[in-house]
């Protein structure tokens, strides 16, 4: 029986090894870590399954179940996303502000930060002039333009940024496009607002333009909507 055991093992280490390409005993891979560089999980992460967890379920089952750790989480976020959105089934276009306030590539740094403040947000997307998503701009934009980390001197370094520079040449930028972000996280009128979960908070984005299918801005979605968007459907379906 040993040898036949023996046999077994050396067998499901040369198929997981050498031919699945998968290491053989199955490792344990560390969760995600969040952005901030702190000892906690990801928002995500901090409710989700761990090793415990499963080893109970498959202690439980009285089973073997060939499959990586990594997989069986996968396949329970998977499953709890379907069922998410089959219980909750809100997508972005239900819950989108519709009335965006946008920019132009050469819109001036003094008028798109005259904008986020007149309108108390914190992100503007910055378009062509057919109305086609090329960037977003938001106040971290405009902070990286700064050097100085003191509360005094970025007050005078920020007066300096969206002064216009008068003349024809400047050694700082002076329009929106040479400060925004082009590589824009976007969404479409029917993506289920569950893709949008970790977005929102693993990867610390606080807005996601949604789009057509040619690129024009049809919308915004943003954390509050999304939270409002949630009590609202739960609180809903407890009444």
């Amino acid at each position: 029986v040993l040898l036949n055991v023996a046999a077994l093992l050396l067998a499901a280490m040369l198929v997981n090894n050498l031919i699945l390409r998968r290491g053989y005993p199955l490792a344990i891979r560390p969760g995600k870590s969040n952005l901030h560089a702190t000892r906690d999980a990801s928002p995500s992460a901090r409710l989700d399954i761990d090793h415990e967890d499963l080893a109970s379920a498959v202690k439980t089952l009285d089973t073997f179940v060939d499959v990586q750790e990594e997989e069986l989480v996968q396949l329970y976020r998977l499953a709890v996303e379907h069922a998410f959105d089959r219980h909750i089934g809100l997508t972005c276009g239900d819950i989108m502000s519709r009335d965006v306030v946008s920019v132009l590539f050469g819109t001036e740094l003094e008028e798109a930060w005259t904008l986020l403040r007149a309108h108390k947000i914190k992100a503007l997307p910055v378009v062509d002039n057919f109305g086609r998503l090329i960037g977003i701009l938001t106040a971290a934009d405009f902070l990286r333009q700064l050097d100085d980390t003191t509360a005094a001197g970025l007050a005078v370094r920020l007066q300096g940024l969206l002064r216009r520079t008068p003349g024809p040449n400047s050694e700082k930028a002076e329009v929106v496009g040479q400060i925004m972000t082009e590589n824009v996280t976007s969404a479409r009128l029917n993506t289920p607002i569950s893709e949008l979960v970790s977005q929102l908070s693993d990867r610390s984005m606080h807005h996601v333009p949604v789009l057509d299918d040619t690129g024009h801005v049809l919308g915004m979605v943003t954390q509050s909507d999304l939270i409002a968007a949630l009590y609202r459907r739960i609180s809903l379906s407890v009444v």
